[in-house]
């Protein structure tokens, strides 16, 4: 009987360890939307933006120079 509850006891721990490490999984990949810094997603979309053709290249540029005037506004502030 001993032997039986420390097997489910042992079952449980591993169950238990699989969906932690399951979780630091996906948060490190991103699934959890997870971001280091605001601005990488503006940036990202922004580039997504101009190689699709959606913007040109003039207002690319345009755009880029306000988000790194925002960014040095934010860290000054």
């Amino acid at each position: 009987m001993m032997m039986e509850g420390m097997a489910l006891v042992l079952v449980v721990a591993l169950v238990l360890a699989g969906l932690l490490a399951a979780a630091i999984y996906v948060g490190v990949r991103g699934g959890l939307g997870w971001r280091r810094h605001g601005d990488e997603d503006a940036r990202q979309t922004l580039d997504r933006r101009f190689a699709a053709g959606e913007i040109d290249g003039d207002e690319y540029h345009e755009r880029m120079a306000a988000l790194r005037s925002v960014q040095s506004g934010e860290r000054r502030g």
